[in-house]
């Protein structure tokens, strides 16, 4: 009798927390992890999740704050990073392994592989401290000028997207690794960008149902994620006024129409879509009175949020019942998940890992246009728009290049000032490689000195190293072009190889 004994004491003493200590569990708060003493406090203080943010720091830093946050609350809280791949995520900003982006995944369409790297990526996850990852991206990219969804989509077809949310989210739960998946209903028909402004869309309701809904449907009929992240979109159609992460109307479609019983969490709220047209601590009373169950704060401060929260209680804004019903859920989900028990592990797994992010990146590598020239006999200039971040994974493919005994030099440049005469420094070079990294996309001012630099040669490879729509805008002034969507060690490799077959080594 002892252990059930022990277990109902435990739930009392979390089941009766104070209104401000229920509040705390429904922030889930963001910080560096360089922002120790914030970080505690903020745990200290029950604090529901944290998001780690980017910045530079190794995998050890990011454990051992962790370790120092789980010794000092009192219930868990969710601990979550962003591990998405391509534009999203590279692994200097925590110390983890690096990743395909998720449309890399869903041109390779390898299931299999991608459900065993996801389970090793859970592992790796693990060795931080991190118990949930706000991924993957429900988001079908239809828009093909989308400026922040993109190459973070698995694709524009809601049966890719489908298949390969289920892939990722079966092998981060085979790791015990909870999954956000995100925006509902659906981030991937605008045009702009909700960290810059509230996108307002036209999508027909039943467009909406049919296409960017589906994918969250799918994935909650089979019970795959208890976390759903609203996105600050206005979809006129469904309701003129609020973004989905105010809208009683969205929530109302998840909880009635899709049947979720899980946690409902907004996007940060320290994006302009909010900031830039609400108060938001207003933003967040309005986002829970609607039934949200936790808001994501970024770095706005907690303890303001929280006390607009207990003011709309202690008024009659909010009801003590609304508050109760979220608390209950974020309550139940730890203990599904046994974050009291999350253990921090040290796995060994890099090598199984490694080779299954080459095999995937090796399929997802494609040649839209032509087939590489023999460069065997050539003098290759090799030109890389990329940003610093970026940099080490790019030069990769030169330096693959050198030690297959091909002649080729390279410039390296991270923003569109160029000196074409001093780029090409007078030499006899016949053959032109330009690898382009553009988020969102390539800037006009890119395009005009790519096609400036392009008319010196006579053989010409461009190597679209994101975003496909540049692909198309370069089209007509390239003999053939590849596409790895995203770059990273294992997609620079690939390239590589593509290039290394067509010098005629096999």
């Amino acid at each position: 009798m002892f252990v059930p004994i022990l277990f109902f004491l435990i739930s009392i003493n979390i089941y009766s927390q104070s209104h401000s200590e229920k509040i705390y569990q429904m922030l889930w708060a963001g910080f560096d992890i360089k922002q120790t003493s914030q970080l505690l406090s903020a745990s200290q203080k029950g604090v529901g999740g944290i998001q780690i943010i980017w910045g530079s720091y190794s995998l050890k830093d990011t454990r051992e704050v962790i370790k120092k946050v789980y010794s000092s609350s009192n219930i868990r809280p969710f601990i979550a990073i962003d591990y998405e791949g391509g534009s999203v995520y590279i692994h200097q900003t925590h110390g983890l392994l690096n990743l395909p982006s998720n449309m890399a995944l869903g041109v390779a369409g390898d299931c299999e592989n991608t459900t065993t790297m996801f389970y090793l990526l859970g592992l790796e996850l693990k060795k931080a401290g991190i118990n949930a990852v706000f991924a993957p991206t429900l988001d079908v990219n239809t828009e093909k000028n989308n400026p922040i969804i993109n190459v973070r989509a698995f694709g524009s077809d809601k049966e890719t997207v489908t298949k390969m949310a289920n892939s990722v989210i079966d092998g981060f739960r085979a790791a015990k690794i909870i999954n956000v998946v995100k925006h509902f209903p659906g981030h991937g028909m605008t045009d702009s960008d909700s960290h810059l402004i509230t996108p307002v869309v036209n999508t027909p309701s039943s467009e909406l149902y049919e296409t960017h809904i589906y994918p969250f449907k799918k994935i909650i009929e089979n019970n795959k994620t208890d976390i759903v992240m609203l996105s600050h979109i206005i979809y006129k159609n469904i309701d003129s006024k609020n973004p989905a992460s105010l809208s009683p109307e969205i929530i109302k479609i998840l909880r009635k129409d899709l049947n979720f019983k899980g946690i409902i969490l907004t996007d940060s709220m320290d994006m302009k879509a909010i900031t830039g047209k609400y108060n938001v601590e207003d933003a967040a009373v309005t986002a829970i009175k609607n039934g949200v169950d936790m808001i994501l704060i970024g770095r706005n401060n907690m303890d303001k949020i929280k006390n607009a929260i207990m003011n709309a209680l202690k008024k009659g804004e909010i009801s003590s019942e609304r508050i109760e019903e979220s608390y209950k859920r974020i309550i139940d989900i730890k203990n599904k998940y046994r974050l009291s028990e999350f253990k921090i592990e040290n796995n060994e797994f890099d090598i199984a890992y490694k080779q299954i992010a080459s095999d995937i990146s090796r399929k997802s590598i494609k040649i839209v246009k032509g087939k590489p020239v023999n460069l065997t006999k050539n003098k290759i200039k090799m030109i890389f728009f990329v940003p610093q971040r970026f940099s080490k994974e790019s030069l990769i493919i030169y330096e693959k290049m050198k030690r297959n005994g091909l002649d080729v030099d390279f410039t390296l440049l991270s923003s569109d000032k160029i000196n074409s005469v001093e780029i090409l420094n007078n030499s006899n070079f016949d053959t032109l490689i330009i690898a382009n990294y553009s988020w969102p996309k390539m800037s006009e001012k890119r395009f005009k000195n790519i096609i400036k630099i392009s008319q010196k040669f006579n053989k010409k490879i461009f190597i679209n190293l994101l975003n496909p729509v540049d692909s198309q805008k370069i089209n007509n002034y390239f003999d053939s072009i590849i596409e790895t969507y995203g770059i990273n060690e294992y997609s620079a490799n690939a390239v590589a190889n593509e290039l290394r077959e067509a010098g005629g080594e096999k």
